[in-house]
């Protein structure tokens, strides 16, 4: 059961809200854990044992840390076990999924990787350990961030856990949260992805260079929205449950550089690595060539994030070759030119980087790469294109504007002149994006 569908919409969620208000205080944390088991268990029911093991695994690891106490040998060896684990659960169901088509269990990066970095702060004396495993397997395993994030540290959720503090307007805020993601997925990234699905069925001699543009930009429309989408509907979720998960995208397709799109997209992801991999690692404190190293480790593991595929890997490399050409080229030039500039060489960067993700070998992103350029045989348009073009043109318009913060700066301003219109506006706007997504839910 999905986030953008009737059954979970219309009778899971609101089942589960009042389950978790109608239940005593004290039980507010079982009853969700409960809830975000049994949705497990709708999504992916042969691998919810898996899950409980592997969290309960590194509960006890944390726990081991804990009672070792200054003994730095003992607090090694459970933190050692606990990566060791993590590691090996990541990299065989990736390889599985690759040789043998076998699906990864539903949230597996999300569970291993959330347990294994608060371990590993627990250790470090980050983290206190949490004596309640209830609250501890709800921070692992809540529906809301189980299947696409945001990755987080459990200081971003102990507070609400432990202390909840249920309100009217965190309920509110929330469903408006969560409607706006569940319009983006259902109505940008669908119709980007109806785009995409046609380009693709053009044979490769009747393609033209517009029309390649069209098929990368629909990818990244989908890829997009659909992430960011799921991202909103978390952060909605969250704050429906009286709780709150940080933002894990803003406006990334607004930076000014390629190092500031990694800081506006896939937050949590981001600074999971910075803290885990590009710190341990020495990040920048040990010279130029170290820091090089650590920058393509780190950048490629964020490539890996979206599956153990040679094209993510070098998505990764991609980045972290333009990000180090800005530290040491680039920078100071940036910073002078104007900022409409900027962004559109960030996003024209980025936009490229994408032919890695949609194409399904190395030949296949050259000759994307190629074509866009004009560097190859065909045509710069034709009719295919024209067609295209022409019947999409309002969704491109509408997903560009959404790709920025246009729209939030002008409900700001229009609340701040006239908040009773703007009140009334918000209401219609939010009821008018339910009733069109559940349209077409149906």
């Amino acid at each position: 059961m999905a986030f953008p569908t009737i059954g979970f919409v219309f009778v899971f969620l609101p089942v589960s809200i009042l389950l978790f208000y109608g239940a005593p205080k004290k039980l507010k944390t079982p009853v969700l854990l409960a809830v975000s088991l049994l949705f497990y268990t709708l999504l992916d029911p042969t691998n919810l044992l898996l899950m409980l093991l592997s969290i309960s695994y590194d509960y006890l690891m944390a726990f081991l840390i804990l009672k070792a106490k200054k003994d730095v040998s003992m607090r090694k060896l459970p933190l050692m076990a606990c990566v060791l684990k993590n590691l090996l659960m990541i990299v065989v169901f990736g390889l599985q999924q690759q040789l043998y088509d076998i699906p990864v269990p539903v949230g597996l990066l999300i569970y291993t990787l959330t347990a294994m970095g608060y371990v590993i702060d627990v250790y470090r004396g980050d983290e206190p350990f949490e004596k309640n495993w209830f609250n501890f397997a709800l921070f692992c395993t809540f529906f809301g961030k189980i299947i696409a994030g945001p990755l987080v540290q459990y200081s971003d959720m102990r507070q609400d856990i432990v202390f909840r503090k249920p309100s009217l307007s965190g309920i509110s805020n929330g469903m408006v949260l969560f409607v706006s993601g569940l319009a983006k997925q259902l109505i940008l990234a669908e119709s980007a992805a109806d785009m995409y699905r046609m380009l693709l069925t053009i044979p490769r001699e009747s393609l033209s260079v517009v029309s390649v543009w069209l098929l990368v930009l629909s990818f990244t429309f989908d890829l997009y929205f659909t992430l960011s989408g799921y991202w909103d509907m978390a952060r909605g979720l969250a704050l429906i449950f009286s709780m709150r998960l940080p933002e894990n995208c803003h406006y990334p397709f607004q930076s000014r550089t390629v190092s500031d799109f990694f800081n506006r997209f896939n937050i949590t992801v981001t600074q999971y690595a910075n803290r885990y991999v590009y710190v341990i690692l020495g990040g920048d404190t040990n010279g130029r060539m170290s820091t090089i190293l650590n920058t393509l480790l780190t950048a490629m593991l964020l490539g890996l994030w979206f599956g153990i595929r040679l094209n993510y890997l070098l998505w990764g490399v991609y980045f972290a070759l333009l990000m180090l050409l800005e530290r040491y080229l680039l920078l100071k030039l940036l910073l002078r030119v104007p900022v409409l500039f900027t962004r559109m060489y960030t996003f024209c960067a980025v936009l490229l980087s994408f032919t890695i993700f949609a194409s399904d070998t190395l030949g296949q992103a050259v000759f994307y790469l190629k074509s866009m350029f004009g560097l190859g045989e065909l045509p710069w348009f034709n009719g295919y294109a024209s067609y295209i073009l022409s019947s999409n043109i309002p969704i491109l318009l509408v997903c560009f504007f959404a790709l920025t913060s246009l729209g939030s700066l002008l409900t700001r301003e229009l609340h701040r002149r006239h908040p009773a219109l703007s009140d009334l506006g918000a209401v219609i706007y939010n009821v008018g994006l339910l009733t069109v997504s559940a349209s077409l839910m149906l």
